[in-house]
């Protein structure tokens, strides 16, 4: 006669195939929630990543912390090479800027070659060129740099623009801010890209900009007192500040905040000097060399950018100060944020990176964008 199974051996087997079902339910469960909340948003159309979309649906799913952790890991197996010089030279965008008509204020900007902070600058290193004109004088002028004297292959693009003859204006992307009723639509129509000459991003997501975005009167977050500030007038003219609270003056079109300001009346701020306070991109620290994006205003009045990889917190106020900024604001970080485009229109119109190694086409703003961005074109006489 067979022996009989005890039964705490039978009892056992049973709760390890509740254990075993209960896991495969959670597992089920967590795949049909990815499947039905992240699915729609990977297959959708979008010139973002799949990485990029993954990691911002992760975000706003309240997994930062963990998208955050992954980061730090794959910027310490993998930060930016020291040593060594750009593969292909100093970029050449443009015709030296001292060959070009140029107003009094962008002549001033470019008067001079920008110092290099890798010490010994290359071959053309730091000069000016004409990057854009508008009725035969130089709208838009562009310089590069090495960021400083350790990280020498990569280069920071740096322009200078004058406001007498370039107009700007804020646009919203499908995601950031999202929503919907702005006066401005997510990329730059057909009809307006004849007098278009640069585009630029934006800053962080709303969640972690500090700030608000207004535009003629819809609002997501909100505008908040001593915050860096783009804003935008009703005369295409950009200023760059801590916004002053209250409501929005009259002759204010946009505001676009993130963060706090980096140089302030011709200074880098404390909190620049506060190296890793966590203020200016909590991902990766302040003190880590990646894509980071800045503008500025100078005392004159013209507006400068600057956009590169291998930058800290520092190294992006320092190149904004050396561009003549009084006050000026970081911008978006990272490689498949950080764009700064111009715009050919002979022989025809085409598009054209700043700088080759930054990741994004550079058809990203013609067509409808997922983040906010800045459009530059020629002034109306």
């Amino acid at each position: 006669m067979a022996s009989r199974v005890p039964d705490h051996a039978d009892h056992g087997r049973r709760v390890g195939r509740r254990v075993l079902l209960g896991i495969a339910l959670a597992v089920a469960t967590v795949m049909v929630w990815l499947a039905s909340d992240l699915g729609p948003i990977l297959v959708a159309p979008s010139q973002d990543s799949l990485m990029a979309r993954t990691a911002e649906w992760a975000r706003t799913r309240g997994l930062g912390d963990l998208v955050t952790e992954l980061e730090k890991i794959d910027y310490q197996l993998n930060p930016p090479p020291t040593g060594g010089t750009p593969d292909a030279g100093i970029p050449h965008a443009g015709s030296p800027a001292a060959n070009a008509q140029s107003s009094s204020r962008l002549a001033a900007c470019g008067s001079q070659p920008m110092s290099s902070p890798a010490k010994t600058a290359l071959a053309n290193e730091g000069v000016w060129q004409t990057l854009e004109t508008v009725r035969g004088q130089a709208a838009i002028l562009a310089t590069f740099v090495r960021p400083d004297a350790r990280h020498t292959k990569f280069l920071a693009g740096i322009t200078c623009i004058d406001q007498d003859l370039a107009s700007f204006v804020l646009h919203p992307g499908t995601q950031v801010p999202g929503g919907a009723g702005w006066s401005q639509p997510t990329t730059v129509p057909q009809g307006q890209r004849g007098r278009l000459l640069a585009t630029f991003n934006s800053g962080f997501l709303m969640a972690d900009a500090m700030g608000g975005f207004w535009q003629d009167g819809n609002a997501v977050g909100h505008l908040t007192a001593g915050r860096a500030s783009m804003v935008f007038l009703s005369n295409g003219r950009l200023d760059v500040r801590a916004w002053e609270g209250g409501p929005v003056p009259a002759g204010v079109t946009a505001v676009r905040q993130n963060l706090t300001l980096l140089v302030d009346n011709g200074q880098v701020t404390d909190a620049v000097r506060n190296a890793d306070s966590g203020a200016f991109g909590k991902t990766l620290g302040d003190t880590t060399f990646v894509w980071r994006s800045g503008v500025g205003i100078r005392a004159d009045g013209s507006i400068v950018t600057v956009h590169g990889n291998a930058l800290s917190v520092q190294t992006l106020a320092q190149l904004l100060l050396d561009a003549g900024a009084v006050r000026a604001m970081q911008l978006d970080i990272n490689r498949d944020w950080t764009s700064y485009i111009y715009y050919r229109h002979s022989p025809a119109f085409a598009p054209v990176k700043l700088t080759a190694d930054q990741v994004r086409p550079a058809s990203r703003y013609l067509q409808a964008s997922t983040r906010d961005f800045v459009a530059v074109a020629a002034r109306r006489k």
